[in-house]
C-alpha cells in the first residue's frame, strides 16, 4: 500500500514500515539530504527518534488493538550516530529500526527498537527480519518508548489507521521531496535567541489530534539544543509527556568536551503567536 505525501514533517520522511508479527515490526528510512541534522549530521537525532516513533506504535497498536496510542515517554540513545560513525550513516542507502513489543499492561505498552545503518540492510523490507536475525550489524542508535493507552475516540479521523490488519504487508509513504531544503527547514522554524526556537502549530507539524508531532517537538529541542553548543551533534534524547498539553524534551548535545544542552519544551497560549518554544537550561 502507498500513501502519497501532502507536505507535512512524518510523510516527507519517505519511510516504509512492515509488521512481520503482532509483536514486531520493521521500518526502512531512504537516506537523503532531506534528513540532514543541525551541525552537519547527515541524519538529525529527531529524524531517527521520528521513525522510532511511527514503527514503534505498529507492534503496540497491533497488541491493542481496540485503543489508541499515545506517546508517553520515548529514550533514544545514538550510539554510533554521534560517536565518530557519520560517515557510515551517510554511505548507506536506507537506515532500518528494528521494533520488538517488550510489555502490554492494562494503561500502557513498552516496545524497544534498535536503529542500524549497515550496506548489508539495504535490501526489500521484507528480506532484512532474515538478515537481523542471523548477522545483525552494530546498532547505531537503541530506544525504549512508553506508550499510553487511550480511546480510539481520540483520533477520528484515523479509524482506518489499523495495523493488525497490516501484518506482512509493507507499507509506503511517497515522500522526502516535498519542499526545499531538510525538514527541518520545512518547519519554518525561528531561533529568537540561543536555546530559544520556535515555529508556528501549522498542518506541517501537527498530527491526526491535532497536537504537534512528537518527531517536530524533537527537531525544535535538537534545533535549540545546538544553538546552544555551535558545530555539536544531539547524542541522546529524552521525552516525557505530562498531561495533554505539557511536555519536555531533554535531548543532550555531546560536543566532544563535555559539554551538553538539554532543552525543555514548553508551549504558548496565544493562537496568534508561535506554538512551541524551547527554553533550555546548560551543564557541563
Amino acid at each position: 500500500m502507498t500513501e502519497t505525501a501532502t507536505g507535512h514533517f512524518l510523510r516527507d520522511l519517505g519511510c516504509s514500515h512492515l509488521l512481520t508479527a503482532p509483536d514486531r515490526a520493521l521500518l526502512a528510512l531512504p537516506a537523503g539530504p532531506h534528513l540532514a541534522g543541525p551541525a552537519g549530521a547527515p541524519v538529525g537525532l529527531a529524524v531517527l527518534a521520528t521513525a522510532v516513533d511511527i514503527v514503534t506504535s505498529d507492534p503496540a497498536m497491533a497488541t491493542c488493538p481496540a485503543d489508541w496510542m499515545a506517546t508517553r515517554a520515548l529514550s533514544l540513545h545514538a550510539t554510533g550516530h554521534a560517536t565518530g560513525h557519520e560517515a557510515g550513516l551517510a554511505a548507506v542507502g536506507q537506515l532500518v529500526v528494528d521494533a520488538r513489543l517488550v510489555r502490554a499492561g492494562s494503561s500502557g505498552v513498552v516496545v524497544s527498537a534498535e536503529v542500524y545503518a549497515d550496506p548489508g540492510l539495504d535490501v526489500a523490507l521484507t528480506a532484512v527480519a532474515a538478515v537481523l536475525d542471523t548477522t545483525a550489524p552494530p546498532a547505531v542508535a537503541t530506544a525504549l518508548v512508553d506508550f499510553a493507552r487511550i480511546t480510539r475516540d481520540a483520533a477520528p479521523t484515523m479509524a482506518d489507521y489499523t495495523p493488525a490488519a497490516w501484518i506482512g504487508q509493507v507499507r509506503r509513504v511517497e515522500g522526502g521531496a516535498v519542499g526545499p531544503g531538510t525538514v527541518y527547514e520545512r518547519m519554518e522554524p525561528q531561533q529568537l535567541a540561543p536555546g530559544v526556537v520556535v515555529c508556528a502549530a501549522s498542518p506541517y507539524v501537527t498530527n491526526a489530534i491535532g497536537t504537534v508531532t512528537g518527531g517536530a517537538q524533537a527537531a525544535l529541542a535538537e534545533l535549540a539544543a545546538t544553538s546552544l553548543v555551535p558545530h555539536a551533534v544531539a547524542a541522546d534524547l529524552q521525552r516525557r509527556r505530562r498531561g495533554a498539553a505539557r511536555c519536555r524534551r531533554r535531548p543532550a548535545v555531546d560536543a566532544g568536551d563535555g559539554d551538553a544542552a538539554q532543552p525543555r519544551l514548553t508551549r504558548t497560549r496565544s493562537s496568534r503567536r508561535p506554538a512551541i518554544s524551547q527554553r533550555p537550561s546548560c551543564r557541563r
